[in-house]
């Protein structure tokens, strides 16, 4: 077998695997052969179809052009004159698959590399976005009721309600005075405070079941959030 016919034979599987796989690395050995094969031919014709067949694979297939108020304007026939017009490919750009890939990789050193250690990306384009879309799926949200209450720790322990309420007493044009009782202040300093800058927060929770109730009040939110962190040091 001649050299010229062993590169028809490879030539003739890839282009029949790239029909299955459409993938750049048999795109490119395809190009490789038919130049290799222009080559031992000494065809020079041959060599310029493949080069122009090559360079029409990556001229763009329309133009779009945006205007201020966010309209666009397509041109199909040939390429316009003057004005910013983007051009638009049927095809992936070259870096496509070297994006993905560090996209996948970067999800996967984040998330996945201490579950996953012998994970790799897969070597063409639409395996590496497969496999970014599943990596995604995984990193759902979990329930309101499993996530930690980050800031909120020095809450109480309630099985039943938890009611935070601030400047209830404006809700009825009264004053502090008025409307709320002193003994449920944390302090006679913090029922002043309260008075004096117009402001109370109260914090009411039943402790365990709906019968029998916990309720402190003070001038600042900080001060009931204080209050029970002593409680519970």
């Amino acid at each position: 077998m001649t050299k010229n016919e062993a590169l028809r034979m490879a030539l003739d599987a890839l282009e029949m695997y790239e029909l299955e796989t459409n993938s750049e690395f048999q795109r490119k050995a395809i190009i490789a052969i038919k130049k290799a094969l222009a080559h031992v031919d000494g065809n020079d014709t041959s060599q310029k179809r493949v080069d122009k067949a090559e360079e029409k694979r990556h001229e763009p297939v329309a133009w779009m052009f945006e205007f201020p108020d966010k309209r666009v304007k397509p041109k199909f026939d040939s390429a316009p004159h003057g004005g910013d017009w983007q051009p638009l490919y049927i095809h992936p750009q070259p870096d496509a698959y070297g994006y993905a890939k560090r996209l996948s990789e970067a999800i996967w050193k984040k998330h996945y590399q201490s579950t996953a250690p012998q994970w790799k990306p897969f070597d063409d384009l639409m395996g590496v976005l497969t496999q970014i879309d599943n990596m995604t799926a995984g990193l759902t949200t979990p329930p309101a009721a499993q996530r930690p209450w980050v800031g909120l720790d020095w809450l109480p322990e309630h099985k039943c309600g938890l009611h935070l309420i601030h400047n209830e007493h404006r809700d009825v044009y009264e004053t502090v005075e008025q409307f709320y009782d002193v003994d449920d202040f944390i302090s006679e300093e913090e029922w002043h405070k309260a008075v004096a800058e117009d402001s109370v927060w109260v914090l009411h929770w039943y402790p365990n079941t709906p019968v029998g109730f916990t309720r402190i009040a003070a001038s600042t939110l900080d001060a009931i959030e204080a209050k029970l962190r002593s409680k519970n040091t």
